[in-house]
């Protein structure tokens, strides 16, 4: 007489024991799972937000200078002087921050984690350079529409 406990040699199926394994292996990479994809596109992505953040600073600035009467970098700064007698510029702030101000007012952050930011001016075009804390160096260069261009050293 047999026990219904008790397992024929011929039946086949997975013990409890199994089962549990195999159910603690599937939420362990379940939890896991997710946290890897996080990271991944996190930090390959990393380097492409700085060049689109680059990227759209400059374009700010060649839009700006496109329209301008008036384009001189001074020691700490880019200004392009409009038509409409007012003044941007663009200025690297504290904690690495490039800002834009508007007649010396209002200061909106356009760049940042910035650790250096300059231009070189010629009589046609401007080259600016943005250095990234830990990161490229990118470099673009401006025609200003009217070709007024300054240099202005130690102001």
């Amino acid at each position: 007489m047999r026990f219904a406990f008790m397992r024929a040699a011929d039946e086949r199926g997975f013990t409890l024991l199994e089962q549990l394994v195999a159910l603690a292996i599937f939420f362990l990479i379940v939890a896991v799972v997710p946290q890897l994809l996080k990271a991944v596109p996190h930090s390959l992505q990393a380097g492409q937000v700085h060049q689109q953040d680059v990227q759209m600073f400059f374009n700010h600035i060649a839009k700006e200078a496109k329209e301008a009467e008036l384009v001189v970098w001074r020691g700490e700064g880019l200004q392009v002087h409009e038509t409409s007698d007012s003044v941007i510029s663009y200025e690297i702030r504290r904690a690495g921050t490039i800002q834009r101000f508007r007649n010396r007012a209002g200061h909106v952050p356009v760049l940042e984690g910035v650790e250096r930011f300059e231009c070189a001016t010629e009589t046609e075009y401007v080259r600016c350079t943005v250095q990234m804390e830990k990161g490229p160096e990118y470099t673009r260069t401006f025609l200003p529409a009217r070709k007024a261009v300054q240099h202005v050293r130690g102001q």
